[in-house]
């Protein structure tokens, strides 16, 4: 894991990251998927303009709720990448849970594997 991603991570000592506010965010770049650095992309998240306790929510519905949210964000992907590379194990990030996010990245492995073997045969 980078040290540097890693230390921008806003932390209460001992405990996971915060819950996303506009402040948090100062300094976490992402690569987009274009490959483009965009540090500033969660000035534009949907969530720093909200209640940041709604996206560690403790009921299911609450979470469904902080989804809704995320889904019509246009940075919803950065977060999510953001959230993995961090390795970040709670809250909602990118539209999705904690568990969400290992199955993403599990089948995205699994993608990504299945398509270098693919290569491999041709």
């Amino acid at each position: 894991m980078n040290d540097t991603v890693n230390s921008e991570i806003p932390r209460q000592a001992g405990s996971e990251p915060l819950p996303p506010r506009q402040s948090d965010y100062r300094g976490m770049g992402s690569v987009g998927l274009d490959g483009v650095d965009d540090s500033n992309w969660a000035n534009s998240a949907l969530c720093a303009q909200t209640d940041p306790d709604a996206f560690h929510p403790e009921s299911r519905e609450a979470s469904i709720q902080s989804k809704r949210t995320c889904r019509p964000c246009e940075v919803k992907t950065h977060c999510l990448e953001y959230a993995l590379a961090a390795k970040i194990t709670t809250g909602v990030w990118g539209g999705m849970s904690y568990r969400e996010r290992l199955k993403f990245e599990k089948a995205r492995r699994a993608l990504v594997q299945a398509q270098a073997q693919a290569q491999a045969k041709v």
